[in-house]
């Protein structure tokens, strides 16, 4: 088991790597505090295969224990089904010192995450993330949200979870399509951060799509390891470092709203946005073609797409401006220079972003 500690200026917590980690849930939860009630918020695919599990770990706390099922896909990320699970916490009797334990991927993390920021002010959760995406990235950094018919996560909170339990074993029983959901997060990382990472991960593909490898757990706990440290230096985005983990996001979550959350997952959406973000770069004149090359070895060899086919590049450009990443109305991107480093820049002309897009459809 690794312990990797997210320090902040109030608090901070700890993320726990390991195989089997969630059997100790309620060790590790028992210093942080004594819920007087504890609700596992799922969804019923994830129940079903692990909710038990996970409740019979919080049984020590002494607590009660109960369960809320949010319907399962990213489309249901949104006010709505906030809104029912806010009732259903109060009507549960929840109150200030209960606990939300989030048990899932990424759209029940946010979900429940965003439900515990705003329930009473504010309540403590935990993650308890089960696909690779979730372990790897949005279990990690309070940001908790859901998304807004005109774009994706623009209602939301920076509310910081007490602890993030991350069980390598729960990944066994997701479907491939999830995997390389994940992995897309996983290249990120690399690209932005650490060209050793990037090189264990272009060298060790068929590996890594193996959820029982050593190897795969190796690589969780080294992005979990870059996360904590961006985030713990800039907590709530505020001075600009924090902007790298958005690489790829900027066309990314474009792609998403403008098909509706239905067409792409959001690591497909990922790969599509960091296959442009590479293309702007070079058009730019950047440093960026060994990136490109490289990074798009390493997606195809993960089974994620680079290229964005039956998609109008209007719809895209306008989604892109409704990013809250974008500033004063100009777009920001996150744009690699190497592998490993990347750079933050604002003003990117449109036209080099339409010929990216242009680029992403026709080769």
């Amino acid at each position: 088991m690794h312990k990797i500690r997210v320090n902040l200026e109030t608090n901070g917590y700890d993320i726990v790597v390991g195989r089997g980690t969630v059997s100790g849930l309620s060790a590790l939860i028992e210093p942080l505090m004594k819920p007087s009630r504890a609700l596992v918020v799922t969804n019923p695919t994830v129940n079903k295969l692990h909710g038990e599990t996970v409740r019979q770990a919080l049984r020590p706390l002494g607590c009660d224990v109960a369960t809320e099922n949010v319907p399962d896909g990213e489309q249901y990320k949104n006010m709505q089904t906030v809104e029912s699970l806010l009732e259903r916490m109060a009507l549960a009797r929840l109150d200030r010192a209960s606990l939300v334990v989030s048990l899932g991927g990424g759209v029940v993390g946010d979900i429940a995450g965003f439900a515990a920021a705003i329930f009473m002010r504010g309540i403590s959760y935990v993650h308890v993330p089960t696909t690779l995406l979730a372990q790897v990235d949005s279990s990690i950094g309070g940001k908790v949200g859901v998304d807004h018919p005109l774009a994706k996560n623009l209602v939301g909170a920076f509310h910081h979870p007490i602890l993030v339990c991350i069980d390598s074993a729960f990944l066994a029983s997701l479907p491939g399509i999830h995997l390389r959901n994940g992995m897309a997060e996983v290249i990120k990382y690399g690209i932005i951060a650490d060209e050793g990472l990037f090189s264990v991960i272009e060298r060790n593909m068929q590996s890594l799509n193996t959820t029982d490898s050593g190897l795969l757990e190796d690589v969780i706990r080294r992005c979990c390891q870059i996360k904590a440290r961006i985030v713990q230096q800039d907590p709530r985005e505020t001075s600009g470092l924090r902007s790298i983990l958005n690489y790829g996001h900027t066309v990314g979550h474009a792609v998403e709203s403008v098909d509706g959350f239905t067409r792409f997952t959001h690591g497909e959406a990922i790969s599509i946005g960091m296959a442009a973000a590479a293309k702007i770069a070079r058009i730019l004149r950047m440093p960026a073609e060994e990136v490109e090359k490289r990074q798009e070895s390493a997606l195809s060899a993960a089974g994620l797409p680079t290229r964005l086919m039956g998609v109008e590049t209007r719809p895209i450009i306008e989604a892109m401006r409704l990013d809250k990443k974008a500033v004063g109305g100009k777009l920001r991107f996150v744009l690699p220079l190497s592998i490993g480093r990347v750079v933050v820049k604002d003003g990117v002309p449109i036209e080099a972003v339409e010929e990216a897009i242009e680029e992403l459809k026709t080769h």
